[in-house]
């Protein structure tokens, strides 16, 4: 059993989800414990191929709707495998394009993305718990991390949209590879948060999983301007913030060139240059991910010839970290980040490039001014790129605590 939260008053016990939906995974953060699945959805039929016995490994996950009609989508790893085998079908280039688009979050893949997030917190909740799943007396909580952009006043309609799908009865089926499973819950329009990504990965460092506060006056985060860079799968967002964490709308930016993607992109086209190996930057992704940390290019001499992909990466790390900053002090407005007094640097890709964003910034600003956002739980340090969805939810914590409820922690 993991340690958790149990958020209650009198007879009546809360569960607050906090959904960060990436272009490369969804993480997901319910009262106080992490886990995350690939961000991929498409409209399949569950009978058509099995994963599990493809690969071997834990796969199986189809959001079902309700009814004779109803459609099923494989959803996390099931749909990452659908992309890798039927690459080539025109549902699968078309579903993986609008994934991969900005503009996804307003989609049904998105949405279903979401509410099978929210379906499988419930779920990893109450098995950790030791209990049935079982939700009579139990006030559910979303939260859902947006890119910034789509909390401008312009983006009003589509940040409408994912709030209604929020709210109200849901009813479906999850199908894992041990069985369907049955869901349903209500989900009180109060009780749905629509939430800046850039601003959550902040109040991850600005509260604990109790919601209080837990900053000294010190740190560089209490000294405004701010320069918040968010970087993920698909966008490297680029927000300077002000007192009481007010965004300059202005000078926001998510960025297309500087992202992991471009890294990945980046060492295919030096495999392909030096070694005239041709291979995707999600095939380069997923060999890391599994730990093939070397790639055959060839045979020289009778001896075969290996790739140290790690190595590879860190140096494109290097080069495209340096090329953001670069692009950075040339955006006129921010006059070289001398205005500048600290900043944070978040998410996967953040993590990847800090060493390097680092140094440069401190060059400018000064010493000890650049902070990593981090992800802890309980003391315990986790992955970074749940600095987001951890943030999200220690604000719906932060508001949970000052209707009264009581946070109550359940060690393992």
């Amino acid at each position: 059993m993991l340690s958790y939260y149990k958020l209650s008053k009198e007879d009546r016990e809360v569960i607050a989800i906090a959904i960060d939906n990436g272009f490369d995974h969804i993480k997901i953060t319910v009262n106080g414990i992490v886990l995350k699945i690939p961000s991929d959805v498409i409209q399949w039929k569950a009978d058509e191929i099995s994963p599990l016995s493809v690969c071997g490994i834990e796969t199986n996950m189809y959001y079902k709707e309700k009814g004779d009609n109803g459609r099923t989508y494989a959803v996390g790893l099931s749909a990452r495998n659908i992309y890798r085998l039927f690459k080539y079908e025109p549902v699968v280039q078309s579903t993986e394009k609008i994934m991969q688009d900005e503009n996804r979050i307003t989609t049904e893949e998105y949405l279903i993305g979401c509410k099978s997030a929210i379906a499988l917190a419930l779920q990893y909740y109450f098995d950790n718990a030791n209990r049935e799943l079982k939700l009579d007396d139990i006030e559910i909580r979303v939260g859902i991390a947006v890119p910034h952009d789509f909390t401008k006043k312009s983006r009003t309609e589509d940040l409408r949209k994912i709030f209604l799908s929020m709210v109200g009865h849901h009813e479906f089926a999850m199908q894992y590879s041990n069985g369907v499973k049955d869901i349903s819950f209500d989900i009180q329009k109060q009780n749905v948060t629509i939430y800046s990504q850039v601003i959550a990965g902040i109040m991850n460092e600005l509260y604990d999983c109790q919601g209080k506060a837990k900053l000294d006056k010190e740190s560089p985060l209490r000294q405004t301007p701010t320069l918040a860079l968010d970087g993920g799968w698909k966008t490297f967002g680029i927000a300077p913030i002000f007192d009481n964490l007010t965004v300059y709308e202005p000078l926001t930016e998510s960025n297309t060139k500087y992202s992991m993607i471009n890294v990945y992109e980046e060492m295919a086209k030096n495999l392909k240059d030096t070694y005239d190996i041709v291979v995707t930057a999600r095939q380069l992704n997923d060999d890391i991910v599994n730990k093939k940390e070397k790639l055959n290019v060839g045979n020289r001499n009778g001896e075969i010839i290996y790739v140290d992909l790690i190595q590879e990466r860190e140096k494109v790390y290097e080069k495209l970290a340096n090329k953001f900053i670069d692009y950075i002090l040339t955006i006129q407005p921010l006059d070289g980040l001398r205005n500048f007094r600290s900043a944070i640097v978040l998410g996967g890709t953040g993590n990847a490039f800090y060493p390097y964003i680092k140094q440069r910034i401190e060059a400018i600003i000064g010493q000890d001014t650049v902070v990593l956002g981090q992800a802890e739980v309980n003391g315990n340090n986790i992955e970074p790129v749940y600095a987001i969805s951890l943030g999200l939810y220690k604000v719906m914590i932060n508001m949970i605590v000052k209707s009264d409820y009581k946070v109550e922690l359940i060690s393992a």
